[in-house]
């Protein structure tokens, strides 16, 4: 008989293509977050009077351990996390794609100032652009860290050494948070495949939501933070 399991969030039901057994993380295809779950949450889903399956009800999920590429220091009335974006995003995809795309921009830059062609240089300025902004941003994968303080006052976000855009340093009031959960989202495509990438989400108070920590390539970094962070700040998990 097939299992059944929900959302812990919206509580609708997940399906068997988004239940990924050997790892214990599920995908919710209607509100995109991503969440651990224990095998005593899947039920086996039983056909009711008019046809429609059983929802299950989902447990707490089971624990998520420390995993390699973040760091936690725990204090009395601090928790620091430390993020090598290194270990925790897709570095060598960069790194290839960064020289890839300028081994064949570079040719036509030396020849264009060989041959004093700034029309040369202005059609091929978008190429340039693109490359020159991928080459920074693989350095900054190789050497930024994201710090994370959380303490009763709130979290508080800082990048560096080498700012990016869409990255901004930022701090959400202790008091605005309501809930927290992993978002999988698709910033790009490779070979037609989506590039799946995950990231923590605040739900304010207000019902607003904003994107605290992003640019993670498996979803295990994200759910600690989320775990760790809800548990400091004494957060009820409400799945």
């Amino acid at each position: 008989m097939p299992t059944s399991l929900n959302c812990k969030f919206c509580g609708k039901p997940i399906d068997a293509k988004d239940i990924n057994i050997q790892q214990l993380i599920a995908k919710c295809p209607h509100c995109d977050s991503v969440f651990p779950f224990e095998t005593d949450d899947l039920q086996e889903a039983a056909p009711s009077n008019n046809g429609q399956q059983k929802k299950a009800t989902p447990g707490k999920g089971k624990d998520i351990t420390l995993p390699k590429g973040i760091s936690m220091e725990q204090g009395f009335d601090e928790l620091v996390f430390t993020i090598s974006w290194r270990q925790t995003r897709n570095f060598a995809f960069f790194l290839v794609f960064s020289i890839f795309w300028n081994a064949i921009v570079l040719p036509f830059v030396v020849i264009a100032l060989l041959q004093n062609s700034w029309q040369l240089i202005l059609f091929i300025s978008l190429h340039l652009i693109v490359g020159i902004s991928m080459g920074l941003y693989t350095v900054a994968i190789l050497i930024n860290k994201t710090i994370i303080r959380v303490s009763n006052l709130g979290i508080d976000i800082k990048i560096g050494p080498i700012p990016v855009p869409f990255n901004p340093n930022l701090f959400l009031s202790s008091n605005d948070i309501k809930q927290l959960y992993v978002e999988e989202y698709v910033p790009s495509r490779t070979n037609g495949k989506p590039d799946l990438t995950y990231a923590v989400r605040a739900i304010q108070q207000s019902g607003d939501e904003m994107r605290l920590v992003s640019g993670f390539n498996h979803p295990q970094y994200a759910l600690f933070l989320e775990q760790e962070i809800e548990r400091f700040l004494h957060i009820v998990d409400e799945g």
